[in-house]
């Protein structure tokens, strides 16, 4: 009996989480293409996935244009060994984006953090861009 209530009880609390939404899921799985490509130094297809009107504010206070970022992604190529989100939420609204969640950087020299972070896209031209991205550093290690 006690193993029944278990199971109901799991059952239960597992239908109250929300499941993402088509539309949420590919949000979820753009960020993670646009993480493997920083990692990797893919310019063409970064030059693509932000918009160009980005701005990146960086936990540390300093604030990145697109083109900023894109010169350090390139001056840190072949720095990342990578960049993997976890438990990310995301929420579409019409044409709007939000996502949040944490990533986590593994940089070569063994040096890591472990980032909170909020994302805002937009889909122009029927594609999904990013249009600013904020962190907090929650670890280093």
């Amino acid at each position: 009996m006690k193993r029944l209530l278990l199971v109901l009880l799991t059952l239960a609390l597992a239908s109250l989480a929300h499941a993402a939404t088509p539309a949420e899921q590919e949000l979820i799985d753009l960020q993670q293409r646009i993480d493997d490509a920083v990692a990797a130094g893919d310019g063409a297809f970064l030059q693509e996935a932000y918009a160009a009107d980005f701005r990146f504010k960086h936990g540390t206070g300093l604030v990145d244009s697109k083109e900023s970022w894109l010169k350090g992604v390139e001056k840190n190529k072949g720095n990342f060994l990578s960049r993997a989100h976890s438990d990310v939420e995301a929420e579409i609204h019409g044409d709007v984006g939000i996502a949040a969640g944490k990533l986590k950087v593994v940089r070569k020299d063994n040096h890591g953090y472990l980032l909170d972070y909020v994302r805002a896209f937009v889909r122009r031209d029927g594609r999904w861009q990013m249009i600013m991205h904020r962190t907090v550093v929650q670890q280093n290690f």
